[in-house]
């Protein structure tokens, strides 16, 4: 008997340590103490108990541990007790004793979660992959719905690049975590900068909810810390999103917002979504497929009472276009809100008659789920200055212009961190170049609708002149111009440039005219045609001309073929090269 009854609690110490071990490897463990690979994105001490020496078991043993000393635990770490309760490690736990809890779930309640990802914007660097957040929504006791945003992001207001990026590359930015009416960051992304917003919603069980409402608040009192490439907004999100009952993907080392999209679209976690477009990017996207001429003086001047539209496709676009340039006017303060409010009283009774079937679809292409792959490896082998070589560069993060764009309203580029490594004739290897930080935004011009184009640039990279040939320098340079749509598929473009440029004790400024076109061809292809005048470059005291040629073709979404040629001329000498390529995307 007493060998039966000492056997009784070894067998529990058995059952309890098989249920911490599987619960410690359990995916939604990771979500909740944000560990990726077995490595903590928070240090903070405040949530990582077991910062000392951490392990996934190390840092579940801990929170059993402070959770059974101190009954005030639960209400710092309530998603932590109520997870470990619903795995059986805990007794029931309640949460009634909880100020913050119970003044949360009155105010916040929810009963659906969904992804929304914002468009890409040119404003700042950190904007320029977009951003992803999530939307929280749920019925009031009193009657009622409310809907708030939640959203990770760091200060990003500086035209410092050079000490953002240091910044939130290397030493870590204070990270915010906020809460906010979604209302309101809605107004931010679509009316203050104009970016496309898409929402997709999150299939969770009531379990699963709750466990993520809770962690909420575990997130409110951390200290977290924002890394761009490492633990950035589309990092935390995937944690969050991971509470519900699959493991999302990870098969991206720096994750992005349209990662996101991805991994939920991949887990099947997500249901049909939506897409709201900015009153800008509608407008001209109509204006590229109706006749709108005079509907725009028509809004200015609050004449459309005396507008009759077509009852047939036609139409109905026209009168689309009526509605969101009407918003636009608003927004922009071209017209006053009496203005505006008499414009919509006009336009409403044609959508109850004979608009009422018909409806607006986005173009699939500019869906983040389908969207290319942002990680790239580029091999190129060809000849420049008469010498042969190979040129491989790694990009750990998004495109550049040549790439296939489709999947954005504008022709852009952006690359961080973006090595290259050329091989030449004899087993010589050199870092040819290296990208800090680079954008290009091609946004056409309208003349009703706006639109300027715009480049930044800073990276170690080489210059030639004919004399001195070429030499390696650090430059930063930025510039401004415009883009006209001639048609659907061709864009032409001029930008003035201006840089500064530095190699030991030398330092110049240099500058360019840039003029190009791009035709997005047929067969999945793409050529870029451009033709420079640059000052200056290499510290030459010298104009040079350049002319390059690039034909891309997108043979699958992760993978193009790509060809090209071009030419520098200054002094009577020239500086020829082309090169082959293949871009592989992951």
């Amino acid at each position: 008997m007493l060998s039966l009854l000492a056997l009784a609690p070894i067998a529990s110490a058995s059952d309890e340590s098989a249920l911490r071990a599987e619960a410690a490897a359990h995916h939604q463990w990771h979500a909740l103490i944000h560990s990726r690979a077995g490595v903590p994105q928070i240090r903070d001490p405040e949530f990582l108990l077991s910062a000392a020496a951490f392990s996934p078991r190390a840092e579940l043993d801990a929170s059993l541990a402070r959770l059974k000393a101190d009954p005030g635990a639960a209400c710092r770490f309530p998603a932590r007790a109520t997870w470990l309760s619903q795995r059986g490690l805990l007794p029931a736990v309640s949460l009634h004793h909880c100020p913050e809890v119970v003044e949360f779930r009155q105010r916040a309640p929810i009963d659906r979660v969904d992804l929304v990802f914002a468009s890409e914007s040119i404003t700042s660097p950190a904007s320029m992959l977009g951003h992803i957040f999530l939307n929280i929504s749920g019925n009031l006791a009193e009657g009622g719905r409310t809907e708030h945003a939640i959203s990770f992001f760091t200060d990003a207001e500086t035209w410092n690049y050079p000490k953002l990026l240091f910044d939130s590359l290397v030493i870590g930015k204070r990270g915010y975590f906020a809460l906010a009416p979604f209302e309101t960051a809605m107004r931010q992304y679509l009316v203050e900068e104009q970016r496309t917003v898409w929402l997709v919603p999150m299939r969770f069980t009531p379990a699963q909810t709750e466990v993520f409402g809770l962690h909420l608040l575990e997130l409110k009192h951390t200290r977290l810390t924002y890394f761009f490439q490492d633990y950035n907004c589309a990092t935390l999100v995937h944690f969050l999103l991971s509470l519900g009952d699959r493991p999302l993907p990870d098969y991206s080392q720096w994750m992005t917002p349209k990662d996101i999209v991805r991994q939920v679209t991949d887990a099947d976690m997500a249901g049909a979504s939506s897409v709201v477009m900015p009153s800008r990017v509608l407008a001209r996207l109509i204006s590229s497929d109706a006749d709108v001429a005079g509907l725009a003086d028509a809004v200015l001047n609050t004449r459309l009472d005396e507008w009759r539209p077509t009852a047939d496709g036609q139409g109905y676009l026209q009168w689309s276009f009526a509605q969101s340039f009407n918003r636009l006017a608003r927004e922009e303060r071209r017209i006053t809100a009496d203005a505006a409010q008499r414009n919509e009283v006009a336009l409403r009774p044609w959508a109850a008659g004979q608009f009422a079937g018909y409806a607006i679809s986005p173009d699939p292409r500019f869906d983040p789920a389908r969207a290319p792959q942002e990680t790239q490896w580029l091999v190129e082998a060809g000849r420049r200055g008469g010498k042969a070589g190979v040129d491989v560069t790694f990009r750990p993060v998004s495109h550049e212009l040549d790439d296939d764009n489709r999947s954005y309203v504008a022709e852009t580029e952006m690359q961080l961190l973006t090595p290259t490594l050329r091989l030449e004739e004899g087993g010589r290897a050199t870092v040819d170049r290296f990208v800090v930080y680079a954008m290009r935004s091609l946004q056409p011009h309208d003349a009703l609708l706006g639109g300027f184009s715009a480049r930044f640039d800073m990276r170690w990279d080489s210059q030639w002149s004919a004399l001195a040939g070429r030499r390696a320098f650090f430059l930063v340079s930025g510039g401004a111009g415009r883009t006209w749509r001639l048609t659907p598929d061709l864009d032409f473009y001029a930008l003035a440039n201006v840089g500064a440029a530095a190699r030991s004790s030398t330092s110049f400024m240099y500058g360019s005219f840039d003029a190009g076109a791009i035709v997005r061809a047929v067969w999945d292809t793409k050529l870029h045609v451009t033709v420079s005048r640059a000052y200056n470059e290499a510290d030459s005291g010298r104009a040079s001309t350049r002319a390059s040629v690039a034909l891309s073709h997108y043979v699958r979404r992760d993978l193009t073929l790509r060809l090209r040629a071009g030419a520098q001329r200054q002094d009577g000498r020239m500086e020829r090269q082309a090169s082959l390529g293949a871009t592989w995307m992951y």
